[in-house]
């Protein structure tokens, strides 16, 4: 009984090592630091989203649209991004603008 209930507390921990380390077995470059440092960076934008999101749902509010405003505001950020001869505040503001336009309070 005790087993199962650690299992359920640190399942999702003990799934990610066994991955890592078959992963590592496969590949050599898996263990390295810049392998290691481009997986935090990429995970990064994605777990502050997250930590938000949980505030939001334990305080009793659901917002599920948290992912979609981030993809539009990045859209727009990349198409203004384009532009030459933009100021670096061309492809910040506007997304941002956008994302306090499309979030409605309830």
């Amino acid at each position: 009984m005790h087993y199962l209930k650690s299992l359920k507390q640190y399942g999702i921990f003990i799934a990610f090592i066994i991955i890592c380390i078959f992963i590592s077995n496969i590949s050599s470059q898996f263990l390295t630091l810049s392998n290691w440092t481009i997986i935090f960076t990429q995970v990064a934008i994605n777990a502050i989203l997250a930590f938000g999101v949980t505030f939001v749902i334990i305080t009793g509010g659901i917002d599920l649209s948290v992912g979609s405003i981030v993809a539009i505001a990045g859209v727009l950020a990349a198409i203004l991004a384009k532009i030459e001869g933009g100021s670096l505040f061309l492809p910040i503001l506007p997304p941002m603008m956008s994302r306090e336009a499309l979030t409605v309070d309830s």
